[in-house]
């Protein structure tokens, strides 16, 4: 069994269905969920993981990969944008924390209908493209 079928079982053995993911209201469950699955997806990716056992903090996750790398990860979770045909924004904000930023965090990026994760640069809020002109 695959890690992704294995986390499916064991969220349904208690109670949790993904498929239902967006009537989920509570914000705090959404991120526990989604936490689940990076951790999971990041086992796949070779890494060791590390999670904060508190609710809150700059950091959600320490990743170490098999040469003792460590990357300090945020976990997003994504939910449909109303405005774009099959597109995706993170939920919570998408910029980083100045203090996260001070760290080095990482955003990873949970995709509740795909169970799907990604690593995702961002741009600083202020930073924007210049004119054309």
């Amino acid at each position: 069994m695959r890690s992704g079928e294995l986390s499916k079982y064991l969220l349904e053995k208690k109670g949790i269905d993904m498929e239902r993911e967006f009537e989920i209201r509570d914000t705090k469950r959404k991120g526990d969920i989604s936490e689940h699955y990076a951790v999971t997806w990041l086992w796949e990716q070779g890494y060791e993981v590390f999670k904060n056992s508190g609710c809150s903090g700059a950091i959600d996750l320490i990743a170490m990969d098999s040469e003792g790398n460590m990357t300090l990860i945020d976990v997003k979770t994504t939910k449909k944008d109303s405005r774009r045909k099959d597109k995706y924004v993170s939920v919570g904000g998408g910029n980083l924390r100045p203090d996260q930023k001070k760290l080095g965090v990482k955003h990873l990026v949970f995709y509740p209908k795909s169970k799907d994760c990604r690593f995702v640069e961002h741009r600083d809020k202020y930073e924007r493209k210049k004119p054309y002109c």
